[in-house]
């Protein structure tokens, strides 16, 4: 009489749990982490993406990250909330939870660490310049001839450009208001009453930061 014989393969599956720890932000910032894969930027937090919501710890492993606030440009790192909150790690925070921890704390969430930027004083710029008195092909050039100035400064970092319209031939200075930290590219074009612009402005820079 034949016999079968039957093998059973019994798999193991080693179950791994997870806890989250979010990641936010207020103000205009980023927090990063010393591994790279934990990052969470200021357009995550604002879209509620998971790697700044969620942020899954794994219990196959101790939690081992050291976090980092960057502020962007204009702004500074104030304080972080709920960690770190007495200021002596500056900007940085750091944790190290072992796995048996986070297997105890399987499906909870964890209070969020809160990076908290605020901006930088802006500032006030006057700008000064000397009326020209020739036309670039040599002709002479009278203050009635010239209709005002234009006045373009760009922030370097970000290059965003304004342009300011100073009306009047006889002004030479003008005050640029409310500029946030940053370095600036100024450039001061001449305009003459028929819309004629200077084709080598003077220009020059200003460091706010």
């Amino acid at each position: 009489m034949k016999t079968c014989k039957f093998i059973f393969i019994m798999v193991l599956v080693a179950l791994t749990y997870a806890c989250k720890h979010p990641l936010g932000v207020v103000g205009n910032g980023d927090v990063l982490s010393a591994t790279g894969t934990r990052n969470c930027y200021l357009e995550d937090s604002q879209a509620g993406r998971k790697n700044c919501s969620e942020n899954l710890i794994s219990s196959d492993r101790d939690y081992v990250e050291t976090y980092y606030a960057v502020p962007r440009s204009g702004w500074k790192f104030d304080h972080w909330e709920t960690y770190c909150t007495d200021g002596s790690t500056g900007d940085e925070c750091a944790f190290t939870i072992g796995g048996d921890v986070v297997k105890d704390f399987a499906g909870e969430t964890m209070p969020p660490l809160v990076a908290v930027f605020t901006p930088l004083a802006s500032r006030d710029v006057t700008v000064s310049w000397t009326a020209p008195s020739q036309r670039e092909n040599g002709t002479s050039l009278s203050p009635s001839e010239l209709s005002g100035y234009e006045i373009h400064y760009t922030a370097v970092s970000t290059g965003k450009s304004n342009v300011v319209n100073v009306n009047g031939g006889q002004v030479q200075s003008y005050k640029v208001n409310s500029l946030a930290a940053d370095l600036y590219q100024f450039t001061v074009v001449a305009v003459d009453t028929n819309n004629l612009k200077s084709k080598s402005p003077a220009s020059t820079q200003v460091d706010l930061r």
